[in-house]
């Protein structure tokens, strides 16, 4: 039995979510920026069912999902578009826990940081900045609107697409429920901007001084005494824009 890497596993599971009419909501969130959501989820669709097809017919290789979602993009759209999407699946969906780091301690540290006053001031950022940037994390941390959304979605029958998707992937699994794919998107991709903006505000010796509190911080938390050293922030967006 032919078994899938785990970068056609990536490409698989990101297209099949996409595809499904309970996720159409949420591509904006995502980042996925599309002027029709209905065509955008159509190609989706039938890249799968010609993927499908394709296998049907020789079982003994499976076929190249990668390039023919990103050829239909391009045929439909432009190259452009083809490679935005080809980030997105790499840089922006999060597959699995490796795709939350480099990023994932500095947002674990200060989401710690933003409960308890002390730890807060602890990290001693400018006194014009540390107000706006404790109130911009918690909007960060705010799914209001997202579970309102689901909420509302989740009440309606699903589609006879999303009931095979849900079949074939395990979607119906609550480990594995499409909103949570949306979460963890949608968290990755606020934070990295929010943590952006930080640092764009800083400059290097403030951006220098605040690795040097979160680390200080960083040991005095039991959750996070034993993580790795946090790195320049800087650096690390640097990496995930590549």
């Amino acid at each position: 039995m032919l078994k899938p890497t785990e970068d056609q596993e990536r490409w698989g599971t990101a297209i099949a979510l996409l595809s499904l009419d309970v996720i159409k909501p949420f591509y904006s969130h995502m980042g996925i920026k599309v002027e029709n959501a209905d065509e955008f989820r159509d190609i989706l669709r039938q890249v799968i069912l010609e993927n499908r097809k394709e296998f049907e017919a020789d079982p003994s290789r499976i076929p190249n999902l990668q390039m023919r979602m990103l050829s239909a993009l391009s045929s439909h759209y432009s190259e452009g578009a083809a490679h935005f999407f080809k980030h997105w699946v790499y840089q922006e969906f999060v597959y699995t826990g490796k795709d939350l780091k480099p990023l994932n301690q500095w947002n674990m540290l200060l989401s710690l940081a933003r409960l308890n006053k002390q730890r807060w001031q602890s990290l001693e950022l400018p006194a014009n900045l540390t107000d706006e940037a404790h109130a911009k994390l918690e909007q960060v941390w705010d799914r209001t609107e997202l579970h309102t959304r689901a909420d509302q979605i989740e009440a309606q029958p699903l589609s006879l697409w999303d009931m095979e998707m849900y079949s074939l992937h395990g979607f119906d699994e609550a480990d594995n429920a499409p909103y949570n794919w949306v979460l963890e998107a949608v968290g990755k991709r606020i934070f990295n901007k929010y943590l952006r903006w930080l640092v764009e505000n800083l400059t290097d010796d403030q951006r220098q001084q605040l690795v040097h509190r979160a680390n200080c911080l960083r040991l005095q938390i039991e959750t996070t005494r034993n993580d790795p050293e946090l790195t320049d922030p800087l650096a690390l967006l640097n990496q995930c824009s590549v």
